[in-house]
């Protein structure tokens, strides 16, 4: 029996009433005759607008208050990756045998395409993604989705068996997949994160290490040989190993004589690489296994590598004004991304930080403050924190990113660098890092006018 009819015969719950995934999920099954309900503990006038866009009339719609009435008569929940599975409603399914499905798990057992490639880390997935699909378009039919904003079911129907299916994969998404499995897996690198949803690193780790756990012989992981915890994420793996390293010339995918070489053939000067920074480094060498493991030819990576210019909100240029240089690095969210930004960074800084605190140790940015911050701003509700934890001087702290941006240019001198890199989400103040960096723009812009 096809899944799809399987899903026919029972009474689904959807659980995390999202925009994307939440919504995606239920209007898939909706379409295809399926019982749905949805329960999310918002308000009926919060969710009004997702209400207004279902493409059926769904069974039931529990607002508010999650109880556990609402299981009864379920056969499955599918959860939204924001959902954690420690609240109540999802604990008591669990304890009822009801089978708690993600939405990657769901769409994978859907459609069987000729690959599935899927990237994770704490940082650079989304960079990494973007690059291979970039390179995979040149020579195969390939559909991307997942953590990159395009949920895996709203392509599922478009997946042939000559379909390469690429996911930039979350720590949320890898938590419930029994049966979801990767022809081609990558592990970026590892660092604290999300810390405010597990209960300690470990459990995080753990959730990551998942992309590889149903991983048999006839695939094929990719590991960080630079990442401290490499040898941890490499434990127990069936399936066959592969590393890269911007470091050293024993692995896989290495840099030698300033030439990037995938098992000791050249591939491409580093020269003619447009996609700048020393982190993006280990993003190409990832997106090179990982290609040349699906058969793509070197011409076709040369030709993205030579073009790709990275990502917006991404350790971005934005313009340089009196010799001043505006960077827009509001994606990092976490330690790891600042820091990397950082050492990619050869002018003094004025450094941005601040926002809504996921429960991360921001003493570990000591070591590269010295180095490479003139002056540190601090802005929104994690300003104290940060502050207390690195104990940096100069530090100056403000309630927002407009009086951040103002001290920054009353402080700046030709050759500086004023960069917005906050180590912290930004739900304190903007919907999205997205709207927090085209706030910075805007700064930007309207002072070069000015």
């Amino acid at each position: 029996m096809k899944f799809i009819d399987q899903l026919r015969k029972e009474n689904i719950l959807v659980v995390g009433f999202s925009y994307r995934t939440g919504l995606q999920t239920a209007n898939y099954l909706l379409q295809h005759g399926i019982s749905v309900s949805i329960s999310d503990s918002r308000s009926k006038d919060e969710l009004r607008d997702l209400i207004d866009k279902l493409e059926g009339n769904a069974k039931n719609i529990y607002y508010g208050k999650q109880s556990y009435e609402q299981l009864d008569g379920i056969d499955r929940i599918i959860l939204s990756p924001g959902v954690p599975r420690a609240i109540p409603l999802i604990q008591e399914a669990v304890r009822r045998g009801i089978p708690v499905t993600g939405e990657i798990e769901l769409a994978y057992l859907l459609c069987k395409p000729k690959l599935i490639i899927g990237i994770t880390g704490t940082d650079g997935k989304t960079t990494t993604t973007t690059l291979v699909y970039e390179m995979l378009k040149e020579e195969f039919p390939v559909l991307m989705g997942g953590n990159i904003g395009i949920p895996f079911i709203s392509f599922v129907d478009k997946v042939s068996e000559d379909t390469i299916v690429l996911l930039e994969l979350s720590s949320y998404q890898l938590e419930d997949i029994p049966y979801f499995k990767c022809d081609i897996a990558s592990i970026l690198n590892i660092a604290e994160d999300h810390l405010d949803r597990y209960n300690g690193f470990d459990d995080y780790v753990e959730a990551k290490k998942n992309i590889f756990k149903t991983q048999d012989e006839t695939g094929y992981s990719i590991l960080n040989r630079d990442d401290s915890y490499c040898d941890k994420l490499s434990q127990d793996i069936r399936s066959r190993k592969l590393y890269f390293s911007k470091d050293n010339t024993m692995f896989d995918a290495y840099i030698k004589d300033s030439q990037i070489f995938y098992q000791d053939e050249k591939i491409i000067p580093l020269s003619e690489i447009r996609l700048k920074g020393i982190h993006n480094l280990e993003n190409i060498l990832a997106g090179i296994i990982i290609t040349k493991l699906a058969g793509l030819s070197n011409t076709a990576i040369k030709n993205i590598l030579k073009q790709f210019k990275g990502l917006p909100h991404r350790n971005e240029l934005i313009c340089t004004i009196q010799g001043i240089d505006f960077i827009n690095d509001s994606k990092a969210t976490t330690i790891n991304a600042v820091m990397k930004s950082l050492i990619s960074q050869d002018k003094p800084v004025i450094l941005l930080m601040g926002g809504q605190d996921k429960g991360l140790n921001f003493s570990i940015l000591k070591p590269y403050l010295k180095d490479h911050v003139k002056k540190m701003i601090l802005f929104g509700e994690a300003s104290e924190k940060i502050d207390k934890e690195i104990g940096f001087s100069p530090t100056i702290k403000v309630s927002t990113l407009d009086e951040a941006f103002k001290i920054a240019v009353q402080s700046a001198v030709q050759g500086d660098v004023i960069l917005l890199s906050p180590g912290c989400t930004s739900f304190d103040q903007y919907k999205s890092y997205e709207e927090r960096g085209e706030h910075f723009r805007k700064l930007v812009l309207n002072y070069e006018k000015s």
